[in-house]
């Protein structure tokens, strides 16, 4: 009894140890309320907002300090960790990537008539409208037009005229203004356009591709998955929505009876762009506005020699948006990682700049950066069911899964894949501060880790064998783990004939000379297979091996 007296007493003192913790977390949380409504007080500045954003954030950090220094008998009992868990979690699980598709494209169509004064352009009916920012219009040779102040062509000159961008957009979408050198001219959108608007120009701005599942691409547990649909996405824009994770979850889970496996969709994030103080420096920073999934937010200034001010200003005018856009804002809490943007249902982020600054240094300006984003999902099954996922006859990278046996009670994530480098320049290594793992800083990532890497020492930090065994050696904080994938470059279209005639040719990979020369002849399937004998000949032992996709796809390695 005695005994059970002094557990009761250690049972007490635990109790007292947490309350104190939590007494102290309450305080914080009712000044970090203090703040909040403090802020919205309109008379603030936007500076001082980020004076009160600076405390706020600070107690933030405080009450996780708290409840992860918070023992007792050597264990923490504030942070969820306490006990031991018991019994398999009832589900296996893995993700899907998100992708991300950089800048936007512009299509300029040929001029139907010639017309002087101020040219009447019509839109073309895909939303153009909608999508907002720097357009180029290319004029073709021998059309004679004239618009005073904006763009002059005589004679049968060709020119261009390039970083024309909206000014004003009528909210009755009848028309829109374009600026160039401090004049406008007026387009006519689809909306009300008649006999008398003859066009002589069609522009179209559009994002680039993400890609979506099609039928081919992913097996799971043997079923094949059949294409995605457009229309299984009511929230994205409808250009992109056929490859957005809304649509990739709905046609995995059309085939769940087949397969015993459903997916999840998770939120989408689009990573913000590093700002630059000389991007804000001039006396008139930035200015301009930005399309959020089709809608424009209105016309906002950065702040002169600000990044924190600047963020503040565009993260409010994302936001007003929100109800329409289903985008959230929010600051990165420092310049390298701008704003980031999301969307909690899944939904793609579509972004477009639209200011007279160029792109670069908008987006430098603003932290954002253009291009569409699509979200991630996750794919379940119960334990004791399989969860097998393989490569068909297309793409699997469409799918944003890797191909695997899951058989654990553990999630796995596969990365996306990185984009290639072209030409000369240094790919990107894993730099101090730019991964936490759940809450643990993870390294920069060191090329003495790679004793495979490349041959140009410098390149070796940046490998995924490197980047890996960055991660790996916090795993016993994270109790997570990382596996370096394969590398693989995927070839072009072979030309039918080679100019100059056929010839032989040196080939370096990874520093190696591969020996002989390859005789390059003019047929393209006979060419592609002494490339290949010639690099499996040279690398033998290496693991890297060559594939003949055919002539419309070229040579891969890996």
């Amino acid at each position: 009894m005695n005994q059970a007296v002094r557990n009761s007493g250690d049972a007490i003192s635990l109790i007292q140890t947490a309350e104190g913790a939590t007494n102290e977390i309450t305080s914080m949380l009712q000044r970090m309320r203090e703040l909040s409504i403090q802020a919205i007080n309109d008379t603030n500045a936007n500076e001082q907002r980020g004076y009160l954003d600076q405390e706020f954030q600070q107690l933030k950090q405080q009450i996780v300090q708290i409840a992860n220094s918070t023992e007792w008998n050597g264990f923490p009992i504030l942070n969820g960790t306490a006990g031991q868990q018991v019994g398999p979690v009832p589900m296996i699980r893995t993700t899907g990537n998100g992708q991300f598709v950089p800048g936007v494209q512009y299509a300029v169509g040929t001029p139907t008539s010639s017309q002087s004064g101020t040219p009447t352009i019509e839109l073309t009916k895909s939303g153009a409208v909608a999508k907002s920012g720097q357009v180029s219009i290319a004029v073709v040779a021998g059309t004679p037009l004239t618009a005073t102040g904006v763009m002059k062509l005589e004679g049968g000159e060709s020119i261009t005229l390039s970083d024309v961008r909206i000014d004003t957009v009528d909210t009755t979408g009848k028309t829109i203004k374009f600026t160039a050198g401090g004049s406008s001219f007026t387009l006519h959108s689809t909306a009300a356009w008649g006999a008398d608007d003859q066009s002589d120009f069609s522009i179209n701005r559009s994002f680039g591709t993400l890609s979506p599942i099609v039928s081919g691409d992913v097996t799971i547990n043997g079923k094949t998955i059949p294409d995605a649909k457009a229309e299984s996405d009511v929230y994205s824009p409808a250009d992109n929505a056929v490859g957005s994770a809304i649509a990739k979850t709905k046609t995995i889970n059309d085939q769940s009876a087949l397969t015993g496996v459903k997916a999840v969709v998770g939120a989408t994030v689009m990573t913000g762009s590093a700002m630059s103080l000389d991007a804000l420096s001039s006396s008139t920073p930035p200015s301009g506005s930005i399309s959020i999934n089709g809608f424009l937010t209105q016309p906002f200034s950065t702040v002169h020699n600000n990044t924190q001010a600047s963020r503040a200003v565009v993260i409010d005018a994302i936001n007003k948006l929100t109800p329409a856009t289903g985008v959230v804002a929010t600051d990165s809490g420092g310049d390298a990682g701008g704003i980031m943007l999301s969307a909690a249902d899944g939904r793609n982020i579509q972004v477009a700049f639209n200011s007279a600054s160029t792109d670069a240094a908008f987006s430098q300006a603003t932290g954002l950066k253009q291009g569409a984003q699509s979200g991630t999902y996750s794919l379940s099954a119960s334990v004791g069911e399989k969860l097998e996922i393989e490569g068909g006859s297309g793409n699997i990278l469409h799918s944003g899964l890797q191909a695997g046996a899951f058989n654990e009670n553990a999630s796995e994530v596969s990365t996306l894949v990185r984009a290639p480098l072209i030409g000369s320049g240094d790919m990107k290594a894993l730099r101090p501060g730019d991964l936490v793992i759940n809450g643990t800083a993870i390294p920069g990532s060191v090329g003495i880790a790679d004793l495979h890497g490349d041959p140009i020492p410098t390149q070796n930090s940046s490998s995924a064998i490197s980047i890996a065994a960055a991660i790996n050696s916090q795993s016993g904080k994270t109790g997570v783990t990382a596996t370096a994938g394969a590398a693989s470059i995927t070839g072009v279209a072979m030309s039918s004939t080679l100019a100059g005639g056929e010839k032989t040719a040196d080939l370096y990979i990874n520093g190696k000379l591969v020996t002989p020369p390859i005789n390059m002849v003019n047929n393209p399937d006979d060419r592609a297979k002494n490339i290949v004998d010639a690099i499996r000949s040279a690398m033998q032992g290496s693991g890297i091996d060559a594939t003949y996709n055919g002539s419309g796809k070229g040579i891969s390695i890996v």
